[in-house]
């Protein structure tokens, strides 16, 4: 069933390939001299997180107010296989990956089969449980707000150095971008949005919407799982301070900024976001303030479709008109 859910033309669409190559090039050759590395680093591993956020609300419409919890799993289940088992950093990730499958598969009975506020509020309580459990319960192995640092010296690649580290970032995000981009082509997102719509009439087609929903959820843990990897990876160090429950909200902001539903939103929302909370946080005490309200702005004016998709509607606009 699930094979016939997502047929895939990976092949016959040469474009998918160019445009995933051009970007891999872009941030291996021209966003270095144009970004620091460190907020490179850091847009890339966030971006994995907000693609995995962004298929369950831009195609499904679910707002998850605890995508955290699920980057915690990934993050410390890397950190702690590499640093106490000594286990390979690439098999690491692999492992990290599995255990955002697996998070996603146990809290995925319960957390989709009812939208809206439930699903939402479900979530956010999973993160702040998370939380507390790396915080406080498993602090030895954690190391709580002190964190852990992560020796990655020791494997078949040396990952402990600052450029091998962002290349295995970078190839990491670009699996992802055109997994997303082949999964958005694919009458599974279709599925997704048609359940969006108007779920009772997917069922009456035939289609076991739980099972839908629950394989979009399977895939969104997954992907929010091996950003936590890529994100102890690249600074050979992990911290709860970055999994606080309230930092949820950002992920919200970053996909909303950049356009849920769109391909390249959730780079180019975690981008803007991040590079506005450096810049303005590099002068401005109370960042949050200035950021806060240039967000707003940034939306209202969006009219919730995100920077890509005003791009798009006006992109389309032109078509139209040139075509008339």
């Amino acid at each position: 069933m699930i094979a016939s859910l997502i047929q895939l033309r990976i092949f016959r669409n040469w474009n998918m390939w160019i445009d995933t190559f051009l970007l891999f090039v872009f941030f291996l050759f021209i966003a270095p001299l144009i970004i620091p590395r460190f907020l490179l680093i850091d847009i890339l591993s966030w971006s994995i997180v907000v693609y995995g956020f962004s298929l369950l609300y831009g195609f499904l419409g679910y707002l998850s107010f605890g995508h955290l919890a699920y980057f915690a799993v990934g993050a410390y289940t890397f950190a702690c296989t590499v640093r106490f088992l000594h286990i390979d950093p690439l098999l690491g990730i692999i492992i990290a990956l599995l255990a955002g499958v697996a998070t996603g598969a146990l809290f995925g009975l319960v957390t989709v089969r009812k939208g809206g506020a439930y699903f939402a509020l479900t979530n956010l309580s999973v993160s702040v449980v998370v939380y507390y459990i790396v915080l406080y319960f498993l602090k030895d192995y954690t190391g709580g707000f002190e964190g852990k640092f992560i020796d990655l010296r020791h494997g078949i690649i040396d990952l402990s150095s600052r450029e091998t580290a962002f290349l295995a970032v970078l190839i990491l995000f670009t699996l992802v971008f055109l997994f997303y981009k082949i999964l958005s082509k694919s009458t599974f997102v279709l599925l997704l949005q048609a359940i969006k719509e108007n779920e009772d009439r997917v069922k009456f087609l035939g289609y076991n919407t739980f099972l839908i929903k629950y394989i979009a959820f399977i895939v969104s843990t997954m992907f929010s799982a091996l950003g936590g990897a890529a994100l102890v990876l690249s600074h050979s160090y992990v911290s709860a301070t970055t999994y606080t429950p309230a930092f949820n909200g950002e992920i919200v902001i970053m996909s909303m900024l950049g356009g849920a539903s769109s391909i390249y939103g959730p780079i180019i929302g975690t981008a803007m976001y991040l590079g506005l909370k450096y810049v303005i946080g590099s002068y401005i005490i109370r960042w949050e303030l200035v950021i806060g309200t240039i967000l707003l702005v940034s939306m209202i004016l969006a009219k919730g479709l995100g920077i890509c998709g005003i791009f798009e509607k006006l992109l389309k606009t032109k078509i139209k008109l040139f075509g008339e």
